[in-house]
């Protein structure tokens, strides 16, 4: 079982039908507490213009129900698949940061940072 990177507790699967293409994709949520969202590299290879990220449900998964301390935030989260600590990269120069695992290449978005991301993915356009 997939635990939150942040709160340590189980995430909750949800599969969202994409506003854009009309596809699904299956995303495990922290929908309790923090509001955190992992997605797996095979998603952003299914979704080369990042149609993903601009996707309504999902804005509505990635808000925290619980504040998190900001020392969480700055603690190394680990990948909920392979244990091991993700690095902070900069999403494609907007300024924006977000988690990655180097081993499986998936990406944790903290509460929020899916709309952020959007907003400018909308504004570049």
């Amino acid at each position: 079982m997939a635990l939150c990177p942040r709160c340590r507790i189980p995430l909750k699967k949800h599969t969202i039908t994409t506003d854009v293409e009309k596809w699904e994709v299956e995303v495990d949520a922290c929908t309790n507490s923090c509001g955190g969202v992992w997605l797996q590299d095979h998603d952003f290879k299914a979704d080369a213009r990042a149609n993903l990220l601009l996707d309504c449900e999902l804005y509505v998964i990635n808000r925290a129900v619980k504040r998190l301390k900001l020392s969480k935030l700055d603690e190394t989260a680990k990948c909920p698949d392979c244990k091991i600590p993700m690095y902070r990269y900069e999403w494609n120069k907007t300024g924006l940061e977000i988690d990655q695992c180097k081993k499986c290449k998936g990406r944790w978005f903290d509460a929020g940072e899916i709309q952020n991301i959007a907003d400018v993915l909308r504004s570049s356009s």
